[in-house]
């Protein structure tokens, strides 16, 4: 088996098995963080930057057990993890400090 071939049923697997990945992980994300967020973890920043971080975990651990079936474990953490450390870990500080933000803009009208 040529590489490139190798590559070219790698993204056909890929795309067969994603929809059903991106369905849990969409299920059980919002769960977690609404959760959390019922319980007033979205007013502070440090509480918001942990919920986020336990609802991008849930993410992480649906996308590693689906990609390790593709890669295998010796390499999930190069391909499906590392890549996207730098990414979401500025996508989620720049949430934290927003959404406490956003809650005293708008007079934490709803706080339990």
């Amino acid at each position: 088996m040529t590489e490139g071939s190798m590559l070219r049923d790698l993204v056909v697997l890929f795309a067969a098995a994603l929809p059903i990945v991106f369905i849990f992980q969409r299920l059980n994300v919002p769960a977690v963080v609404g959760f959390l967020s019922r319980r007033g973890w979205d007013r502070r920043v440090g509480t918001t930057a942990l919920a986020m971080a336990l609802g991008t975990l849930v993410i992480y651990i649906f996308g590693i057990a689906w990609l390790s079936r593709f890669v295998g474990w010796g390499q999930v953490l190069v391909t499906g993890v590392i890549p996207f450390l730098v990414g979401d870990a500025l996508k989620l500080a720049l949430a934290a400090l927003s959404l406490p933000w956003a809650w005293r803009l708008v007079g934490d009208r709803d706080q339990h």
